[in-house]
């Protein structure tokens, strides 16, 4: 990060990888039509760059600007697949953060995805949406998070290279010494790429960290969804809860 009165840049490098480690039934799916669904398929890693400025950071309105880099690797396709998820992602977003008072800020803008596959026959994929993210400090210990963003992501249905995801979020953060207590609602509205269905995914999350030191956290959480196929009219419930350690190094 570089920082002076006027602007502030930051630039970070990311790595991420994803590892299925259940396994397909011998026997229930044919080995060359359906190999494209079977979980080592969507075994993934993702290696990126992204920069950001904020201009004028001091003042009323600053105008901002980030933009990302990123190769996505699905490593354990099989050699030619016949869907290929291999990609080159971009994207970027610029706008104005406008600084209501020291304890409220919001960042107006627009976004900008391009993925490009080397699927032979869906080569790519491009989106422009509305973004926004707001951060209200209601007391020294309550956080309110508030974004609307559209992005892709890796993706969820057996015969899709990517998701196509509008997100509406709220996040609420208690933080009192060590501890964190936070709650979040978020709709995310799917849109597979390379496959019919459309989804709406209604989420809730409810959970604490614990810091036990600079590099040691403590975590748990509740998260419950609801999710409507909006081609079919299908849906169903989840739910889940997450317990574990978090290093930091």
């Amino acid at each position: 990060m570089n920082e002076t009165e006027f602007y502030r840049f930051r630039l970070k490098l990311d790595s991420r990888t994803e590892i299925s480690f259940s396994h397909d039934k011998p026997g229930t799916l044919d080995p060359d039509v359906f190999s494209v669904s079977r979980n080592k398929a969507f075994d993934f890693t993702k290696n990126g760059a992204t920069a950001s400025i904020l201009l004028a950071r001091k003042q009323v309105l600053a105008p901002f600007a980030i933009g990302n880099t990123t190769n996505v690797d699905y490593f354990n396709q099989d050699p030619n697949p016949s869907i290929d998820r291999n990609a080159n992602e971009f994207w970027g977003v610029a706008g104005l953060r406008v600084t209501l008072s020291p304890a409220l800020y919001v960042d107006i803008g627009a976004r900008h995805n391009r993925r490009e596959f080397d699927d032979l026959i869906f080569r790519g994929f491009s989106s422009t949406f509305f973004d926004a993210r707001a951060n209200w400090k209601l007391t020294d210990d309550l956080m309110l998070n508030a974004v609307i963003e559209r992005v892709i992501r890796e993706p969820t249905t057996s015969f899709g290279l990517a998701d196509d995801v509008k997100t509406y979020e709220l996040r609420l953060d208690y933080r009192s010494g060590p501890w964190t207590l936070y709650a979040k609602g978020f709709l995310d509205d799917v849109r597979p790429i390379g496959d019919s269905f459309d989804f709406k995914k209604y989420n809730v999350v409810l959970g604490f960290i614990n810091a036990l030191d600079a590099r040691t956290d403590l975590y748990a959480d509740y998260a419950g969804k609801y999710v409507k196929d909006d081609v079919t009219g299908a849906s169903y419930t989840r739910h889940s809860i997450d317990a574990g350690v978090k290093l930091k190094f």
